[in-house]
């Protein structure tokens, strides 16, 4: 389990989704590296923003910024 993983309690795959959001890849280039659907996606980042208790995109990067 990574650091980032057991900080915020992301699943697997909610951490990678998180790091590559935060690097700035869009929604759709996750979805397309991950051979995942968009909503898939967008559901895994509306809950990483719930755990990391955050609103906006901006604040995802920032919080994240201590584990790239």
């Amino acid at each position: 389990m990574s650091l980032l993983q057991s900080a915020y309690d992301l699943t697997p795959a909610e951490a990678q989704v998180a790091i590559m959001f935060a690097n700035g890849d869009t929604r759709e280039l996750i979805a397309q590296e991950r051979n995942s659907s968009l909503q898939t996606v967008r559901t895994q980042l509306k809950r990483i923003f719930d755990k990391l208790d955050i609103h906006r995109e901006a604040e995802l990067a920032a919080k994240l910024s201590i584990f790239m």
